[in-house]
């Protein structure tokens, strides 16, 4: 209910702007590829800019809950400057950072980015790694 408020109000961006959905479209859509386009693709499906914000830069978002954690930057401006995609895949497999934080489930929903493919999780990484280097909390 407050999700729904927030985004009414214009508090965090819409999850999936109407602007995004092709309507009528009946081209056979091609097969996910490991690229920079895939991984945006999935950043915004998985709502990734609602917690880690607009510019992924991390720092306390809108809807931010007295005990959370302070979502990371995941540009390379962040922790992820000098992680690997090995050790990117292994924190979504695992919920075990690099450097050995539990990433907590009620926050960052690790278990169901679990499930997603290899091939999914590297153009993840790919798109991160393409964004300009950010300072932390940046807009």
């Amino acid at each position: 209910m407050f999700s729904r408020l927030a985004i009414a109000l214009g508090i965090v961006p819409d999850l999936l702007p109407a602007a995004l959905v092709t309507h009528g479209a009946t081209a056979k859509p091609s097969p996910p590829r490991e690229t920079v386009d895939y991984g945006q693709y999935l950043v915004e499906a998985a709502s990734c800019r609602v917690c880690h914000n607009a510019q992924l830069t991390g720092g306390l978002h809108p809807l931010a809950l007295p005990d959370e954690p302070v979502p990371p930057n995941l540009t390379r401006g962040g922790r992820l400057a000098d992680w690997s995609s090995g050790d990117f895949m292994r924190a979504l497999r695992t919920g075990m950072t690099r450097e050995g934080r539990e990433l907590d489930p009620a926050f960052m929903p690790w278990p169901a980015y679990s499930k997603m493919t290899d091939l999914e999780i590297r153009a993840i990484w790919k798109y991160l790694e393409s964004l300009s280097r950010l300072p932390e909390g940046h807009a």
